[in-house]
């Protein structure tokens, strides 16, 4: 991981990338894509990834599929609801994924499997996933988030 370049006043810590609000409003909520996108900024908060933890982590809990430590309890996959983005919950798997194999959250059965990053010329935890577009057509708040999500994991190296 390169080094972080954020400082984090309420933890007094080093973060790879700047804080992300939770997505809010909009027309079309995916209710169900949210909670998991909350829930994985929480994660990326806790583990210095991105700014806006208020304390550090430091619980911790066994995964014995991967025999790894994971930071954080499982997360599932959002289903189900009324106003499903399906672009969105496809990101939202892979990145589920990445979280799982690499321990940062329980529930992974395999562990990290390494990608060059060409551009970087760098090993990286996980394939690229692809920015989703913001046009207006789904749930936009969930999207920006997720995209600056995925900006902060490509910064710390856990995508390419």
């Amino acid at each position: 991981m390169p080094s972080p370049t954020v400082f984090n006043e309420a933890t007094s810590q080093w973060v790879h990338a700047a804080a992300i609000a939770d997505p809010s409003g909009g027309t079309t909520p995916d209710a169900e894509g949210r909670t998991a996108v909350v829930s994985i900024l929480a994660v990326l908060r806790g583990a210095g990834v991105i700014a806006g933890a208020t304390d550090l982590n430091v619980s911790q809990t066994w995964n014995g599929p991967t025999n790894q430590v994971a930071q954080h309890p499982a997360i599932a996959d959002p289903s189900g609801g009324a106003s499903p983005d399906a672009a969105a919950r496809t990101a939202i798997g892979s990145v589920l994924t990445v979280l799982r194999s690499t321990g940062l959250i329980a529930g992974g059965t395999t562990g990290p499997a390494f990608v060059l990053d060409g551009a970087q010329h760098q090993w990286a935890d996980g394939a690229d996933i692809t920015d989703l577009a913001v046009d207006g057509s789904a749930d936009d708040q969930l999207r920006t988030a997720l995209n600056s999500a995925l900006a902060a994991m490509r910064l710390a190296e856990l995508i390419a």
